[in-house]
């Protein structure tokens, strides 16, 4: 176990006698001392404690008192927007749950119809402004336990029943674009949904998650997919803002991609768009990826030129 920072040393003349460790900012641990575990100090006591060592040159555990103080608000918010769309049975339901299973039950015993179910499941997985690679513990739970639990057919009618709700257009856009499940479904259905569920998707406040339906629409390919990545590199989709209060992130799951890093994050959509295109051979595309080539420089440019570099073959 680490001592923490920073950790105190108390020498009786030059002998070590004690340490004691400060720990996120929070408590303190006594290294090889009679306490069984960590001491959580009181709030008061953390925060006073966190502004005198701050005042004398330690600021870290200050900071790390404020992110953590940051991603519980962060949390705080997003379960209002989980919980908001929860029928009141449901969510009573939910509060007797101990386990994923009993509160997948909570689900399925309240609501009987499975499509209802499935659209629900898919507004609750889109129904914040958190990136496409943070799962807070209730977005695992709806990954993991609710939406795979949902039959393909279902699935299907739901995404139709909400290709104008931006929650549920985002939740199955998360799916299939992130979670990669578009591999499963029929060209048909993907070519009926793309034009709706990918535009929404491409306006998503956060970067990663327009970067992740781009890299879905190269994958999946075809004239549904080109039209609409045509539509971001000519800049007709408006990227939805993300207020102040929502940037922070709850704590929980990171997730990284191979495909995370294929372009720079400097780059912008709109060049990472040109590049997908290119890769796709839609040479329609061409003549703008050159003039849009020609206003910029850098890493943006180095990207526009390699989609030239791909349709002049």
């Amino acid at each position: 176990m680490c001592c923490g920072e920073p950790s105190f040393e108390f020498y009786k003349k030059s002998k070590l006698i004690a340490m004691i460790g400060f720990h996120h900012g929070k408590s303190i641990r006594w290294q090889g001392g009679e306490w069984p575990g960590d001491a959580s100090m009181t709030t008061e006591c953390a925060t006073y404690f966190n502004d005198w060592l701050k005042k004398n040159g330690v600021d870290a555990p200050s900071k790390e008192a404020e992110e953590e103080l940051r991603r519980k608000r962060a949390m705080s918010r997003r379960q209002k927007k989980y919980f908001a769309l929860l029928p009141q049975a449901v969510f009573e339901a939910l509060q007797k749950a101990s386990n994923d299973d009993e509160s997948k039950k909570a689900f399925e015993d309240n609501i009987k119809d499975k499509l209802e179910r499935a659209e629900l499941y898919l507004k609750l997985y889109g129904c914040h402004n958190g990136g496409w690679n943070y799962y807070d513990s209730i977005a695992m739970f709806i990954k993991s336990s609710l939406l795979s639990s949902i039959d393909k057919n279902d699935f299907k009618k739901a995404v139709k029943n909400l290709l104008k709700v931006t929650s549920g257009a985002v939740g199955a856009g998360r799916w299939l674009f992130s979670n990669d499940k578009w591999y499963d479904y029929d060209k048909a259905f993907l070519n009926e949904i793309i034009p709706d569920v990918a535009r929404i998707c491409l306006g998503h406040p956060r970067k990663m998650s327009r970067k992740r339906t781009i890299s879905a629409l190269g994958k999946i390919g075809g004239d549904k997919a080109i039209e609409v990545l045509r539509k971001m590199l000519n800049n007709e989709i408006a990227t939805r803002e993300l207020k102040k209060e929502e940037e922070d992130e709850p704590g929980g799951q990171v997730e990284y991609k191979p495909g995370d890093g294929e372009v720079d994050d400097e780059c912008s959509e709109q060049a990472y768009s040109a590049f997908i295109l290119a890769k796709l051979k839609d040479k329609e595309s061409l003549e703008l990826i050159k003039k849009l080539a020609k206003t910029t420089k850098g890493r943006e440019k180095e990207l526009y030129d390699k989609a030239i570099k791909l349709l002049e073959k």
